[in-house]
């Protein structure tokens, strides 16, 4: 599907009232002015643009940016359409709406989260592709079985996610000045996911992969990957894979009677078995049993 949101607070999670994405490919309905009662929202666009009004004033976002509106502010697509591209978006309840903690933490380290989440400005900055991974996995975990291990798990993605928000809004003028082969990386491999060539070579660690992006950043291959490493904490091959497999379970869902051959096949994997054997390296379970859990939550 191109859009979910899901209550994390029924998965034991109960400062998250929601965590959602789209990835549309068409422009959509823009937001109506609203507000969330006691709940911050933090938005994380991984592709494309889009642009948000808070009172009267307009933000404008670009793949890779990170927006935050504060509880209680009224906040729109100022008259606009939510644009295509990918967007992931969490909602955190103010602690003092729950149980005065955020994810667990103590008291004193809840109001030093929270106290940093709060300020006001700025409003847009860079985020990190990390935020994605953390955000990846959090989704990825909505489709396994609730256990109080899997809670656990998945409030510490949530929390290093704050954290990566944090440090992110604090560096964003370094970041906007140092990072910008990171986005030209980035939306270099958002363009290439369907090429068999990347694909192979990434999942066979070739260095041609690495030798194209490092060129693509302006940077050497042993200073790249060093670099690309510190930023998203795994290989810059790795990432690729990650990535690709990342897409076909957004296929998956949003096309449930696709033939995972098929999918294999528009990825660039060389067969449906070793799109198989990836796929579970990476997401703990199959191609096709990741499609039967999904139909059944559909159906359930």
């Amino acid at each position: 599907m191109a859009r979910f949101s899901a209550d994390l607070r029924e998965r034991g999670i109960e400062s998250i009232s929601c965590l959602g994405r789209y990835d549309y490919s068409v422009a959509t309905t823009g937001l109506a002015p609203h507000l969330h009662e006691r709940t911050m929202e933090i938005c994380f666009l991984i592709r494309g643009r889009q642009a948000y009004s808070v009172g009267n004033k307009m933000f404008y976002m670009q793949g890779g940016d990170v927006f935050i509106t504060q509880p209680d502010e009224t906040h729109s697509t100022g008259g606009g359409p939510q644009e295509k591209g990918l967007l992931y978006w969490i909602n955190i309840l103010k602690p003092s709406a729950t149980s005065g903690r955020l994810l667990g933490l103590p008291r004193h380290q809840t109001r030093a989260v929270w106290e940093r989440l709060s300020e006001v400005s700025p409003r847009v900055f860079g985020g990190t592709p990390a935020m994605k991974l953390h955000l990846d996995a959090i989704a990825a975990q909505l489709d396994r079985p609730r256990n109080a291990l899997l809670e656990i798990e998945m409030a510490g993605h949530l929390v290093s996610l704050l954290l990566e928000v944090i440090a992110a809004r604090g560096t964003h003028k370094a970041r906007k000045r140092t990072d910008n082969w990171l986005t030209r990386v980035m939306q270099h491999i958002q363009s290439q996911l369907a090429t068999p060539e990347s694909t192979q070579d990434a999942i066979e660690g070739n260095t041609l992969v690495v030798e194209k992006l490092a060129e693509i950043a302006g940077l050497s291959p042993s200073r790249f990957k060093a670099k690309f490493k510190d930023h998203t904490g795994i290989p810059p091959a790795e990432y690729v894979v990650r990535e690709r497999v990342e897409r076909a379970a957004a296929m998956i869902r949003e096309t449930p009677g696709a033939s995972i051959t098929e999918i294999a096949f528009a990825l660039g994997f060389s067969s449906s078995q070793y799109f198989a054997s990836v796929f579970k390296r990476i997401r703990g379970m199959t191609p096709r049993d990741f499609a039967m859990r999904r139909n059944a939550i559909a159906l359930g």
